[in-house]
């Protein structure tokens, strides 16, 4: 085992049986251990890199937090710390439990994963996001982000039953040929749906378990071009779905499985057709 306080220098690398420091600020960290890997606080202006093969990566008696100015990777059982931010890509993983963070950002792509719940504060991405509950598909993890979740380009959000607040994609420029600049996914695949606005140039958002609930959806691509799919797609498959609003600059589709009612509390328009499909009744 590593047991210790503060740590300094041009790069730290430690591996034990378990490693528990105070706080450690270096230009490279690295740490690998069998069991727990726990800290106050970790600090690098290059990667960070944390493996705990078989406990758990979470605080010691600080906060937790993780702040990189290159890559950061986290693979544990279980995760549970404070603010996660870094200057490049960020992998976070639980490969068997729960992940619980505070703010997640990182400079381009940022990827949060567990096998159990997925709870964080916020979730930003300059480029792709991609938070993941239940990543093993057994129906028991949830995904739960308090706050904003956001990127510029990709945004894909799945839990057995998902719950957020705002969620955004700004969209790139100029767009991939013949796609649109940005597209966000929601996914519950055991439960249900509820979400805050969604602002991005196209989303699909989809409760394969449970009702949808979502407030102001808006759906506009500066870049959008003719013969491009859909740009507001909603299913639900075994519950209501119900919109505070719809506005696309495209095409709206919506479709209820074995639902009794798909409302739009607001406003529904749409820059080409409008779609309601399924079981129930469709109300204004």
């Amino acid at each position: 085992a590593v047991n210790g306080g503060d740590l300094s220098g041009g790069s730290v690398r430690l591996a034990g049986g378990a490693i528990a420091i105070g706080n450690a600020d270096a230009a490279e960290i690295d740490f690998t251990s069998q069991s727990d890997i726990r800290f106050n606080a970790l600090q690098s202006a290059g990667a960070i890199a944390l493996r705990a093969a078989n406990g758990v990566i979470a605080n010691n008696s600080g906060a937790g937090d993780v702040t990189s100015g290159g890559n950061v990777t986290l693979l544990a059982r279980g995760l549970d710390l404070g603010t996660v931010r870094s200057g490049g890509t960020l992998d976070a993983r639980a490969t068997a439990g729960d992940t619980l963070v505070g703010t997640v950002s990182a400079a381009t792509d940022a990827r949060v994963a567990a096998t159990g719940n997925v709870t964080l504060g916020a979730f930003s991405a300059g480029r792709d996001g991609d938070a993941q509950a239940d990543s093993d598909r057994s129906g028991a993890g949830n995904l739960t982000i308090a706050g904003t979740a956001q990127a510029v380009r990709n945004l894909n959000l799945y839990g057995a039953n998902v719950s957020l607040a705002d969620v955004s994609v700004t969209g790139v420029s100029p767009a991939p040929a013949n796609r649109l600049s940005g597209f966000v996914t929601i996914n519950s695949t055991n439960g249900s749906v509820r979400v805050g606005n969604v602002t991005a140039p196209g989303m699909t958002i989809v409760s394969e378990g449970g009702s949808l609930t979502s407030g102001a959806l808006r759906a506009f691509d500066p870049v959008l071009v003719a013969g491009l799919p859909t740009v507001i797609d909603l299913s639900a498959f075994g519950g209501n779905i119900t919109v505070a609003s719809l506005d696309s600059a495209g095409d709206v589709t919506v479709f209820t499985d074995s639902g009794t009612l798909t409302r739009v509390l607001g406003s529904a328009t749409a820059g080409n057709d409008i779609v309601f499909s399924g079981s129930g009744t469709f109300t204004f």
